[in-house]
């Protein structure tokens, strides 16, 4: 009997990422990103939180001089970065921690909240931050 491969959930994930990476400066949905991964909203969703330990947020949103900004970087062979949003840093950064994601920065306050840096499994760089609220 032919046995049939189990394709690891961090693959479908990196399609998602191939596919933001190759359209930095386009707005993409979760819906997007869950058809590149070959999953269902509900599947991509639970399996990015899953391998991330925060749920994946709504699309950026770029002005036309960000965009274009972007357009230019993405010409110039630049991969990016992923940009995720947390309403708690510290506590995010400590499950994180403890799922054995090596962070590259540790949590800092900046002058726009706490950011701190981290690889995905392929090697990508990902930030992650929480604002601090405008007054």
């Amino acid at each position: 009997m032919p046995t049939t491969a189990v394709v690891p959930a961090v693959r479908h994930l990196v399609r998602a990422r191939d596919l933001a990476d190759a359209n930095l400066t386009e707005p993409l949905t979760v819906d997007d990103l869950a058809a590149a991964a070959c999953l269902s909203r509900a599947h991509f969703s639970r399996e990015f939180r899953r391998a991330y330990g925060m749920a994946i947020p709504g699309p950026p949103v770029m002005d036309d001089a960000t965009r274009a900004q972007a357009a230019d970087l993405t010409a110039k062979g630049f991969a990016g970065t992923v940009f995720l949003e947390t309403d708690d840093a510290m506590k995010a950064y400590d499950e994180l921690s403890a799922r054995g994601v090596e962070f590259t920065e540790k949590p800092t306050v900046q002058p726009y909240g706490i950011d701190c840096g981290f690889r995905d499994p392929s090697g990508n760089s990902v930030r992650l931050a929480q604002r601090t609220p405008m007054s």
